[in-house]
């Protein structure tokens, strides 16, 4: 699987409105620190195992600002999953359902957590983890 980076407002809306069968990952974050780059590798690696379900794209959300007011981007990076043009709201108990701000569990959770994300959503179930 391969990232795909999203470089205008018109871009993400295209692929929001192409992209029928998979989950889309949007990584809203910039590439200037290090951590940065080692969390954004860490979930294209998880993701690589579920290419056929989940499709990864990368936002510069420094570049892009429209957005930090539409999703309320106050982090420096997090992840919102979108399915057929709609928003999926997962609860993780932090009070946010549109976005995860902290992606730090190891691979065999994560691993876990995206499989739990694709069979509710292909169930139509509310995500509560």
């Amino acid at each position: 699987m391969e990232k795909k980076i999203l470089n205008s407002e018109y871009s993400v809306d295209q692929a929001l409105l192409d992209e029928k069968k998979k989950i889309m990952v949007i990584f809203f974050g910039f590439n200037e620190k290090m951590s940065i780059k080692l969390y954004n590798l860490e979930i294209e690696f998880t993701l690589k195992k579920f290419s056929k379900f989940f499709a990864l794209y990368v936002i510069d959300n420094k570049k892009m600002i429209n957005f930090n007011r539409m999703y309320e981007l106050f982090k420096k990076k997090c992840l919102i999953f979108f399915f057929k043009n709609k928003i999926i709201q997962i609860d993780l108990g932090s009070g946010n359902n549109n976005k995860i701000e902290k992606f730090y569990i190891n691979k065999k959770d994560s691993i876990h957590f995206l499989e739990t994300i694709y069979w509710n959503l292909i169930k139509g179930k509310i995500l509560k983890m």
